[in-house]
């Protein structure tokens, strides 16, 4: 299992808060897998020509197989269209530990 990261938009291209995006992008990650992690809002910042962008954005973290995660990669991508890019990252090994052991097969088996 890794832990990934997905960086999304809080509002489209126009300015139209995408937060009922957000919802079904969180409810449909969690049909997939059986958590996330939503990281506070933040600012963004890149240059796209020269001139400095910058974007409201909120950071989710799944720890998944890789096959989940290009489900997830895709969902964002269907979920939030007129995003031009979408950052991701692997972060790097994962795991989930209970207080009476490690049970892989219960963390990531659910779809």
């Amino acid at each position: 299992m890794k832990l990934y990261e997905i960086i999304l938009p809080t509002c489209d291209n126009a300015g139209n808060s995408l937060d009922s995006e957000h919802r079904e992008f969180q409810a449909r990650v969690l049909s997939i897998v059986n958590g996330l992690t939503k990281r506070p809002e933040a600012t963004g910042y890149w240059k796209t020509n020269g001139t400095i962008q910058t974007e409201t954005v909120v950071a989710y973290q799944v720890a998944c197989l890789p096959g989940q995660w290009e489900r997830i990669v895709d969902l964002a991508v269907s979920l939030f269209p007129d995003q031009k890019a979408f950052f991701t990252a692997e972060i790097g090994d994962a795991m989930i530990v209970f207080p009476d052991g490690f049970h892989a097969e219960e963390t990531v088996a659910v779809a």
